[in-house]
């Protein structure tokens, strides 16, 4: 499946996104993804650094965004889209062992219980968490928030990406999910599994593993769109950077 994805040409280098001083970034807010290609934490932004300049690196979220699979219109407060974002990053640091729970904000609580209650229910291994990942063939970019090894997997030492949403089940979760693994395994990626998992503000948890058939269709239907992206890229990208 991976040989029918064409490469993609280059973009050129994003001056205006990069401003007067393209490498005055905070390198605490940057994550290596590997040589010249970091991911902007704060503005959520992939980009390489080029001898002229930045060139911003499209993300798989974008892609779903550019080819019409996440609605354009819809709306999402600020206060959701930074809960998120905390909710994220909380994980991310208990995961690390580095994480102040005293310091964690009433909001964010419940969807940290959730997370227990996941952990405590699967016992997962990990391996590793906030996976940031570039697939040069496509010249996307995207980090997966989790990946575990699950004791009663049938597959052993099989390692399964995981997602974490505290919103809203969306269609779109199991397209970005494919690219993340396909990405990250390439032609295994159906020896891998993948699935979010969906917290809530009552500390609930909601597991969600997607079996090998929905996998299939979903990385199948990745394909399609990122080819889709790879013909029409400057249209499509337009205002997206």
């Amino acid at each position: 499946m991976c040989a029918e994805l064409g490469r993609f040409e280059r973009l050129a280098v994003d001056q205006e996104d990069a401003g007067s001083n393209p490498v005055a970034h905070h390198m605490s807010d940057l994550i290596t993804v590997r040589k010249n290609i970091f991911f902007d934490r704060e503005k959520h932004r992939y980009f390489e650094r080029l001898p002229g300049g930045e060139r911003t690196i499209p993300s798989v979220s974008q892609v779903l965004k550019a080819t019409g699979q996440l609605d354009k219109m819809r709306f999402i407060h600020p206060r959701y889209a930074q809960r998120g974002t905390d909710v994220h990053y909380a994980i991310a640091q208990d995961l690390r062992g580095k994480l102040d729970r005293w310091e964690v904000k009433p909001e964010i609580l419940p969807y940290l219980k959730a997370f227990w209650a996941f952990m405590h229910e699967y016992k997962p291994e990990m391996v590793d968490c906030e996976v940031a990942m570039y697939d040069p063939i496509h010249d996307v970019c995207g980090t997966a928030d989790a990946i575990f090894r699950f004791p009663k997997s049938k597959t052993p030492r099989r390692e399964d990406l995981v997602d974490w949403k505290s919103g809203a089940f969306d269609d779109s979760h199991r397209l970005q999910l494919a690219g993340y693994d396909i990405m990250k395994w390439g032609k295994n990626w159906l020896k891998h599994g993948m699935g979010p998992v969906y917290l809530d503000k009552f500390g609930r948890h909601n597991y969600m593993p997607y079996p090998v058939q929905y996998q299939m269709a979903a990385g199948a239907e990745w394909v399609r769109l990122v080819q889709r992206f790879s013909d029409n890229r400057f249209e499509l990208f337009k205002g997206e950077s």
